[in-house]
């Protein structure tokens, strides 16, 4: 398939439209329409399994669920798993040149495992899948079943999930697969000033220290082995993808502005302290809107927390 343009936005631009009261409900609504349009084409082709990849913090998780949710609207009952359930025991992780476990790599994840639930998905309708204990970073083998019959189909979504060492056993014409990334950056006349990788180490930012504990410089350590691992796993794939699902929101940008600029200002960069700098004052010319106009079914509710999908 053919990937559409990144699209460029300039941030005086930006900063005008923003103060619209409309604007964050028109974006969301493009980003609707987006989800809408590749949930009819999955239908039309009545496929039982569908892939979802994209690079971290590009919103796989509430991507999946929201495109489950549009295709449950349609008629099509559909279900989302991750390929998380799939990972191994910690001491059974391929390891990085520095000896600590490689979370970015392939085989982290049972792909044996991940075969044979997918041949049995698409063969017999049913499945039983694993269980991984996130704390324990222990694997629970054939922990629940997953069904999948003709009115109903099953997302599974994982950084890993384009990858065809994962589905070299399944017949191409039972599964569809969809990438999942930004394509929106902002620019000062001819200078780019937020990259869609700002977007999403902010993104990871924010979360990760809402909700798993990790603090920006936590956070930043990783990134450089993420950004490899992305290069190594996930875009080689990309282009196999039968559709691209854009998952950037125009106004994001004002968001994060207060939120990075504390950040700084705490020092909570660390030793990276130079690059929250830059990535605050980068965001802070795109101006600033409250977190509290996002709806609560957007997809940025996933990283800044409050994500309700009912």
């Amino acid at each position: 398939m053919v990937f559409e343009e990144k699209k460029r936005i300039q941030l005086q631009d930006l900063q005008k439209m923003a103060q619209l009261p409309s604007y964050i409900e028109e974006c969301e609504a493009e980003f609707t329409e987006r989800v809408d349009r590749i949930a009819e084409k999955i239908i039309e082709a009545g496929v039982p399994v569908v892939m979802l990849a994209g690079p971290s913090a590009s919103g796989k998780t509430t991507s999946s669920k929201r495109l489950a949710r549009a295709m449950t609207a349609m008629g099509k009952r559909t279900s989302v798993l991750s390929l998380d359930n799939f990972f191994k025991n910690l001491e059974e992780y391929p390891k990085q040149k520095n000896g600590e476990p490689d979370f970015e790599h392939l085989h982290a994840l049972n792909v044996d495992a991940v075969n044979e639930c997918l041949a049995e998905l698409t063969t017999f309708g049913s499945t039983w899948i694993p269980d991984f204990d996130f704390a324990t970073h222990v694997s629970t083998p054939h922990s629940k079943e997953v069904r999948v019959d003709e009115d109903s189909a099953v997302i599974i979504e994982g950084i890993h999930a384009l990858n065809p060492e994962l589905s070299s056993g399944v017949d191409p014409s039972t599964v569809l697969k969809v990438y999942a990334g930004l394509r929106t950056e902002y620019y000062e006349s001819r200078k780019r000033i937020i990259a869609t990788r700002d977007l999403r180490i902010t993104r990871r930012m924010i979360r990760d220290e809402r909700d798993r504990g990790h603090s920006p410089e936590n956070t930043l350590a990783l990134w450089k082995n993420i950004m490899a691992g992305e290069e190594k796993w996930i875009k080689p794939f990309k282009a196999d993808a039968n559709f691209l699902l854009n998952t950037a929101l125009d106004y994001e940008p004002c968001l994060y502005s207060a939120d990075l600029e504390n950040l700084m200002k705490e020092g909570k960069g660390g030793k990276f302290q130079p690059e929250l700098t830059a990535l605050s004052e980068s965001f802070a010319k795109a101006g600033q809107l409250p977190m509290d106009l996002v709806p609560k079914d957007s997809i940025l509710r996933e990283f800044i927390g409050g994500l309700d999908l009912s």
